[in-house]
């Protein structure tokens, strides 16, 4: 069941900040809740493996601002073996550990996978559902 933000809650956020860092991929929002500054780093990643390495250095730039982070959005990239189903090993990608390396190195942590440890999970590709709240 989800639950809405009443209006009251949404007035108690306040936008300082809205950039879109690479337009249809990256979108960072500074904003105050209750007094505290939190940045907000969506992510939409482009399928090119280059593209995606990029984006994944200007987030490593981005989220390391010494205040909380919250990282959400479209990785396109698995990280852990749970996170796929193949027949093949898993041998984790350069984008994947480097993915992984910027969220263990900014101290965040996969919502889902710390809800669900054993799960194995992805998201369908007709499926359009916000796939990680890191």
């Amino acid at each position: 069941q989800e639950k809405s933000v009443s209006k009251t809650e949404r007035s108690r956020i306040q936008n300082k900040e809205n950039l879109d860092i690479i337009p249809g991929r990256l979108l960072l929002i500074d904003c105050y809740y209750h007094g505290q500054k939190i940045r907000i780093v969506n992510v939409y990643t482009a399928p090119d493996r280059s593209k995606k390495v990029q984006l994944f250095k200007k987030v490593n730039e981005i989220i390391n601002v010494g205040f909380n982070v919250i990282l959400c959005g479209d990785f396109n990239t698995v990280t852990e073996e749970k996170d796929r189903i193949s027949t093949f090993p898993f041998k984790i990608s350069r984008e994947g550990k480097l993915l992984a390396d910027i969220c263990s190195n900014a101290s965040l942590a996969d919502v889902y996978r710390t809800l669900h440890p054993n799960n194995v999970h992805f998201t369908p590709k007709k499926m359009e559902v916000l796939e990680y709240l890191i």
